[in-house]
């Protein structure tokens, strides 16, 4: 796993071993060497096909880097990938409830993606806090 990643992962204090520590390990290969994470989180994924009405749930992580937003879901053997630069996102949404934590919306291409961020109390605050500051930053600036 890339050193930004394992240091963002022991500071919020995810314990990286088992289907868990794969993911991680998949998402950082989405990663370019020249991007630097801001922001790691794991959660689900739902994502919602153009023709189907029912959306496909996959457990998930999250990389939000200086260059974009990445993806990378698994449930049994399947897997998806999303990795997309700041200017090239269709949509960029989040909101945070109660019980559930922080929520990501997504698209691309006709394609929905919800990410539930799995509730950790201060540090899911903390990463809405952080995500809205990256979007200031990069991703408002893109759309102009």
């Amino acid at each position: 796993m890339r050193q930004d990643m394992a240091q963002l992962a022991k500071t919020d204090g995810l314990l990286v071993w088992g289907s868990l520590g794969k993911r991680l390990e998949k998402l950082s290969a989405l990663v370019e060497a020249s991007e630097t994470v801001k922001l790691l989180m794991t959660g689900q994924l739902d994502v919602f096909h153009k023709n189907i009405p029912v959306p496909e749930r996959l457990n998930a992580v999250m990389a939000v880097t200086d260059k974009g937003v990445c993806l990378y879901a698994q449930m049994w053997k399947n897997e998806l990938t999303f990795t997309k630069p700041w200017g090239k996102l269709e949509k960029l949404s989040t909101q945070t409830g109660i019980l559930a934590g922080l929520t990501i919306n997504l698209a691309d291409q006709g394609e929905g993606y919800v990410f539930r961020e799995t509730y950790r109390g201060k540090v899911t605050q903390s990463h809405k806090l952080l995500l809205e500051q990256l979007k200031k930053i990069y991703y408002y600036k893109d759309e102009e």
